[in-house]
């Protein structure tokens, strides 16, 4: 009984514990579409309010986005859609224009309770259990290539 009961108890973590690791090196995997993921990059603190930037990546050579964070004086955080931020010569969208590809979605992290965080990610802070953009979907419909993703939340995954 012993032995079922650690097999089971190694098992129960094994595809239901929490990774552990700070938000800028968590993965997120779409829990309707397991092909889109996401991912951080360290950022200059200049360029955003938050330290890193979001990487959502999809299926196919053209499925590829980029966001940096924005609080701006609304209650929830927002994810202002840029270029490649690893690119030579990358500068930050600015607050009246610039090349912003999927505009300006709202985003929420919340925890495995559900309880949202306003608060602008960084690097070092513990990652929330899930990320939802409402507005993801509409804006890749209407994005060239345009892209058919369902809307729903990214879980947390694991850690790079």
């Amino acid at each position: 009984m012993a032995i079922l009961s650690a097999a089971l108890g190694l098992w129960f973590a094994a595809n239901f514990s929490t990774p552990s690791c700070n938000y800028g090196r968590s993965t997120y995997q779409h829990v309707e579409e397991p092909s889109w993921r996401i991912t951080f990059t360290p950022l200059d603190r200049r360029a955003s309010l938050s330290d890193m930037a979001l990487h959502l990546v999809g299926p196919g050579a053209n499925a590829s986005y980029w966001f940096v964070y924005d609080g701006g004086s609304a209650p929830a955080v927002a994810l202002i859609s840029t270029t490649d931020v690893t690119a030579r010569g990358w500068t930050p969208p600015q607050p009246e224009g610039g090349v912003r590809p999927l505009g300006s979605l709202w985003v929420y992290a919340m925890d495995a309770s559900m309880r949202i965080s306003f608060e602008i990610p960084k690097l070092r802070a513990v990652p929330p259990m899930y990320l939802f953009v409402p507005e993801l979907s509409e804006a890749l419909r209407g994005s060239s290539p345009r892209h058919n993703l369902r809307p729903g939340i990214f879980k947390l995954t694991g850690c790079r």
